[in-house]
């Protein structure tokens, strides 16, 4: 059975389908959001020169963390793509439990 299939008649998503965690939530707007409280800190309090340098680090250093998760979750989608054009191209075999049960009582 074709994962399209196998997804129409239990209503799964591919993840359920095999048994794999969900794919999660963006993390770039909560680090956009860390990076803004930051900025906005740095106009309305007066800090000293060194606190000051510490902050625009610490702001470079979270943009960094965002371009990593954002290559990170470029990558992973890749291969989400490619496993699901092979898993439509052949019979997908290794179900989960679940979704094995989801299809006897179909």
């Amino acid at each position: 059975m074709r994962l399209d299939e196998v997804k129409r008649k239990t209503g799964s998503t591919t993840e359920e389908i095999l048994g794999i965690n969900e794919q999660p939530e963006p993390n770039c707007p909560f680090i956009d959001s860390f990076i803004e409280d930051i900025k906005k800190h740095l106009i309305y309090v007066h800090v000293d020169p060194k606190s000051h340098r510490l902050f625009l680090d610490l702001i470079e250093a979270l943009e960094e963390i965002r371009d990593r998760f954002t290559q990170l979750r470029d990558w992973g989608q890749d291969w989400k793509d490619i496993t699901k054009n092979l898993l439509e191209k052949h019979d997908v075999s290794f179900i989960s439990e679940e979704t094995w049960q989801k299809l006897q009582d179909y």
